[in-house]
């Protein structure tokens, strides 16, 4: 369907080559999953049960892998102007464009793989936008971000105050404006 289209905001665990390897897994079994399935819900189904495989993870033993991923993926489709969204771990944010309001969809309380049973279903929410609505998916590396006067995290409360604030202006300055106030957060103690 040329008016539809897929958005996934991911974030997997570890760093360095781990995280490398854990991206390149996660991302794959994304891919394979967006294949066979078309609704958001069960393409994380499909991932999460392709990511176990690979690592092993079908039964959960103490101590083993805990390696997962954290997304939030979105099925678009421009013509009818609905949203599919479908979290594991992520929140997705909609801010309305005519009154400037912020919703909060909260997302499945599981994440991709790691202590996530196989066979998991992921909840669903499906949306109509309206012209000038924006959405915002993010992973937690902006709120988490230490700084400030005292070193404290940024948090999501103040992510979402300062997405409001600057939610009139063109996407490539909101880019500037939100990469500013981070490194500003990030080096101002």
């Amino acid at each position: 369907n040329d008016h539809e289209f897929l958005i996934a905001c991911a974030d997997c665990t570890g760093h360095g080559v781990p995280g490398g390897f854990m991206s390149m897994i996660c991302s794959d079994k994304l891919h394979d999953s967006a294949k066979d399935f078309t609704e958001p819900k069960d393409i994380l189904f499909g991932t999460n049960n392709g990511v176990k495989t690979t690592l092993k993870q079908q039964v959960i033993v103490e101590g083993k892998s805990k390696d997962g991923m954290e997304i939030c993926l979105l099925k678009v489709n421009t013509q009818t102007q609905e949203l599919s969204y479908s979290g594991a771990n992520r929140v997705l944010w909609i801010i309305d464009g005519a009154t400037k309001e912020l919703t909060e969809i909260k997302p499945t309380k599981a994440s991709i793989a790691s202590f996530t049973e196989f066979n998991f279903e992921y909840q669903q929410h499906d949306l109509k936008l309206k012209k000038g609505d924006i959405i915002y998916a993010t992973s937690d590396g902006y709120p988490d971000q230490f700084g400030g006067p005292e070193g404290k995290k940024y948090m999501s409360k103040k992510m979402k105050a300062f997405l409001i604030s600057i939610c009139d202006k063109p996407m490539a300055e909101q880019h500037d404006l939100l990469k500013t106030e981070i490194n500003d957060w990030m080096f101002s103690h």
